[in-house]
């Protein structure tokens, strides 16, 4: 009952359909994979060599995940593997993917483009938020600089302008 058959060729695991294609295990460990049609075959392609003892299998961008029976996970186009992460995949067939295990320990594996699109906009948004805080700064000391006009005290009025980089001609009792 563990055994599925496609044409005359006995396989010993097959994970879910997706986007026409499918990962097969043939009864010597190597990993296959193939797009079915009615009557066979139209492609199928030998994966991997290495003996991997399949549990589950899911797609994202980075291609064909595994996750086999010692809870490791591997990746069939690039050879990376995570080790003891958990027992439950789940993807959203894209870029992210997502392993649980029995402790509630829950652990969410992003593709490196979308690591580094994250890491763009966490720079972007710093930046800006630099700039705010800059331009806080700025109107803070403007500020505080007429403040200082108005009061009559005109060597810290200047100080501060000219931190702002604002020329200022005050003439001041000792230089008259």
């Amino acid at each position: 009952s563990t055994q599925r058959q496609i044409e005359d060729k006995i396989w010993s695991w097959t994970s879910k359909l997706h986007n026409g294609e499918i990962l097969l295990q043939s009864l010597d460990g190597n990993i296959w994979r193939g797009k079915p049609n009615p009557t066979g075959w139209d492609d199928l392609i030998l994966s991997s060599e290495s003996c991997i003892d399949p549990f589950n299998a899911i797609w994202t961008n980075d291609n064909w995940w595994i996750i086999d029976m010692n809870n490791k996970i591997n990746n069939i186009h690039n050879n990376q593997s995570f080790e003891k992460f958990g027992h439950i995949i789940a993807s959203n067939s894209n870029d992210i993917f997502a392993v649980a295990d029995n402790n509630g320990i829950l652990r969410i594996i992003e593709s490196e483009e979308l690591i580094q699109k994250r890491n763009e906009k966490i720079s972007f948004e710093y930046e800006k938020l630099k700039h705010s805080l800059f331009t806080e700064e700025r109107r803070t000391k403007f500020k505080l600089a007429k403040n200082a006009e108005r009061k009559g005290d005109f060597e810290k009025a200047s100080k501060l302008f000219h931190s702002l980089g604002i020329i200022n001609n005050f003439s001041t009792e000792e230089e008259e």
